[in-house]
């Protein structure tokens, strides 16, 4: 469960508290609420983060549409600034990205040089092209993705098995259904039924947010 402005923060913390070993809590500055931050933000993000493990990093990223009210350079700052604190901590990373797949591309492989120590990644509702798609599994072999309407979407068919979450960024539960069913049609899904899918899906969660131990690394989040 993701918490992407300052204010809605405590509320996952205190909302995935009551339901331990079932809801994994992310919070980070989302680029829509850019704008609505404080001072030392990022000194409280960090503090929170250091104080519980189980604590991930999102909903994160960049965001080229009307939507979005921020600026785009500063944005790019944001962003960059909770990427570093991610690889410091060595958290999971949610990311949200609009119409920015090859400027956050850049900035990830900037972030971390070697894609293969990076923490996971999920890159929500996904709508890279094929060739960035390609691009991100070859570089980040823990990358994950989640799309919106998987049966629409080209760039899945790109996207290894184990690599594939359910997209849940919805408040209505019929559309997460729906997702299911959209990928059970898909060829390379068609030997899953819905519980050997759902099986899948759940491994996956827990190999991106529920993960073992990866190695620590250091990052300088002074930028």
């Amino acid at each position: 469960m993701n918490g992407t402005s300052e204010e809605d923060w405590k509320h996952i913390l205190h909302f995935c508290a009551t339901k331990p070993g079932i809801l994994v809590p992310s919070i980070g500055l989302h680029p829509w609420y850019i704008n609505q931050r404080t001072a030392g933000w990022f000194d409280r993000l960090r503090e929170t983060l250091m104080g519980d493990p189980g604590i991930h990093l999102g909903e994160i990223g960049l965001d080229k549409s009307r939507k979005s009210s921020s600026k785009y350079e500063t944005q790019k700052l944001v962003c960059r600034r909770q990427l570093i604190l991610g690889k410091e901590l060595n958290r999971t990373i949610s990311i949200h990205c609009v119409s920015a797949h090859g400027t956050i591309f850049e900035m990830l492989r900037e972030v971390f040089p070697d894609g293969s120590i990076a923490p996971p990644m999920l890159l929500h509702a996904w709508s890279g092209s094929l060739e960035m798609t390609l691009a991100f599994c070859k570089y980040f072999p823990h990358c994950f993705f989640s799309f919106s309407s998987p049966k629409t979407s080209k760039s899945i068919m790109a996207v290894p098995t184990d690599r594939i979450l359910c997209e849940t960024d919805d408040s209505r539960s019929s559309h997460l259904f729906h997702s299911y069913n959209e990928m059970i049609g898909l060829e390379q899904f068609s030997k899953l039924d819905f519980k050997g899918l759902k099986q899948l899906l759940e491994d996956n969660f827990r190999k991106c947010f529920q993960r073992g131990e990866i190695p620590h690394h250091e990052g300088d989040v002074n930028c």
